[in-house]
């Protein structure tokens, strides 16, 4: 090509500095033509989508009016130009999605002025330039998706307003930064698929994150407690790590929570009934992969479920009916827990249902007998029958039921129409009450209660005893509380008496053994 007609070529393109590829079809685009007519006017340029080739324009470079640069979505190559730093007024730089090569140039520490930084799936390498730190008033800064390594640098806390720093699939090293926790105003970490090490540092609580991201990594140690003070929280993606232990209750706490992934670890223990909590509109639980065991909580037959991902765990037991609530549900996988039995609860699509069909589940054994007061908690009680009187002191007796007083508990086996108790003879201010069952529960089985009803002989106590009538009933076993009004304690008297059908009596106690003679021999 001679001298001229390169020149005419040059000059076809708008403009022409040696060295420099005027992307295709850019320079017939009217915003480009217009922005490097008027460069010093020039405040916006966006060429987004428009399958530009070759590389950044320098023409561009002479716009030191540009407040918004956008590139994205094109197929632009070569490096990112140091000379972008003349341009000191950017405050939004986008090269979203394009071909670029090279290092991040240190040359973008001039450009103090920068809110948004988007350098996001190119081809970029070597680490991350300490001198971004100078970027002070930076609100979101996305490098994922580049070859970057290295670690992550201090400097980055100079950025004290950042909203999002994205650095997935890339190769950095090192640990999670402590400087982290001085970014109040940081929301998002997407920090996934990296080479990261350590731990998960409990601080992390104390941020104000509302999107955690820090699967496939290499992170050890257990899942801090203190993320369940993230109450903040949209998504805790912590997955594809090295992570051990249980899975903490405190997580219950992040009710907001849209995606709570912990898959691929190596997590013990149950599934916490907490993370049945989260109340968003939809929700995805992902656990597979671990080595959870017991049973599948109840609590998890949320109705905005729409992907929970339990399999290749060690769960065994049926699945709760529960489960039938669940109405967006989309996937349920829980295969390869080889102790999953039963039939799929009704109302679960079993078309959205991986694993099935499972095994029949095995009968329960037999229960063992109980023992005598069993099922009253370990309930201390006496047994008393109708037209029986028994005597005893609450002094210093157990209060383990809340009464001011000491306590003593019996147990009347009776049916009938109608039963009285009372406590006539006893040397202080008594309390009666009379509960149907165990567990005893005031509230709902309370049958008949008495402070001063009684009806006794004159005695210095005859108006504080305590007397009470209650109709039984079918057969069964009643149980009697003798207390003290307020702390009053004592000696008691308890009787039960005017029984319309009496418990069978006390058997007689055994004659006592014969006599042994011994006759000399």
């Amino acid at each position: 090509m001679t001298p001229a007609s390169k020149s005419f070529r040059c000059l076809a393109l708008v403009a022409c500095v040696p060295g420099s590829v005027v992307a295709s079809g850019m320079s017939s685009h009217p915003d480009f033509q217009s922005c490097i007519s008027n460069p010093a006017t020039c405040t916006r340029l966006s060429l987004t989508s428009t399958s530009l080739t070759g590389t950044v324009p320098s023409e561009l470079f002479a716009a030191t009016g540009l407040t918004s640069l956008n590139l994205l979505r094109n197929l632009l190559t070569g490096t990112v130009p140091t000379e972008l730093a003349a341009l000191t007024n950017l405050v939004s730089l986008d090269l979203y999605r394009n071909l670029l090569t090279g290092t991040i140039p240190t040359e973008m520490a001039a450009l103090t002025n920068m809110l948004f930084l988007e350098l996001h799936y190119n081809s970029l390498t070597g680490t991350i330039p300490t001198e971004l730190g100078e970027m002070t008033d930076m609100r979101w800064m996305f490098l994922d998706e580049n070859g970057l390594v290295g670690s992550i640098p201090s400097s980055l806390a100079k950025m004290t307003r950042v909203n999002y720093i994205t650095l997935d699939d890339n190769s950095l090293t090192g640990s999670i930064p402590s400087w982290l926790v001085q970014l109040t105003s940081l929301t998002d970490i997407y920090w996934r698929s990296n080479s990261l090490t350590g731990t998960i540092p409990n601080w992390l609580g104390q941020t104000g994150l509302t999107r955690l991201l820090l699967s496939s990594n290499s992170l050890i140690g257990t899942i801090p407690s203190m993320l369940g003070q993230l109450t903040r929280s949209y998504y805790l993606s912590l997955d594809d790590n090295s992570l051990s232990g249980s899975i903490p209750t405190t997580l219950g706490r992040l009710t907001g929570l849209q995606s709570l992934r912990l898959s691929d670890s190596r997590l013990t223990g149950t599934i916490p009934t907490e993370l049945g909590r989260f109340t968003r509109s939809w929700f995805s639980l992902s656990l597979q992969a671990n080595s959870l065991e017991g049973s599948i909580p109840t609590e998890l037959g949320m109705p905005n479920v729409d992907y929970m991902y339990l399999d290749s765990n060690s769960l065994t037991g049926t699945l709760p009916t529960e489960l039938g609530r669940i109405t967006n549900l989309r996937q349920l996988k829980l295969e390869s827990n080889l102790g999953i039995c039963g039939a799929i609860p009704l109302g679960l699509p079993a078309s959205e249902v991986s694993g099935d069909p499972f095994p029949s589940c095995p009968p329960p054994p037999p229960s063992p007998p109980s023992p005598p007061g069993a099922g009253c908690s370990g309930l201390d009680f006496q047994d008393i029958l109708c037209g029986e009187e028994v005597s005893g002191s609450t002094v210093g007796a157990p209060n383990a039921f809340g009464s001011a007083s000491g306590e003593k508990w019996y147990r009347l086996r009776v049916g009938g129409s109608s039963v009285t108790l009372s406590t006539c003879g006893s040397t202080y201010d008594t309390f009666l009450r009379v509960y149907l069952g165990c567990p005893l529960n005031a509230e709902t089985l309370e049958l008949a209660i008495n402070d001063d009803g009684g009806d006794c002989p004159s005695n210095a106590y005859a108006s504080r005893v305590s007397t009470t009538n209650f109709s039984p009933g079918h057969a069964h076993s009643y149980y009697v509380l003798v207390e003290g009004y307020q702390a009053s304690e004592g000696t008691y008297v308890l009787a039960a008496t005017d029984c319309s059908a009496l418990s069978p009596p006390r058997p007689p106690p055994l004659p006592p053994p014969p006599p042994i003679y011994l006759f000399p021999g």
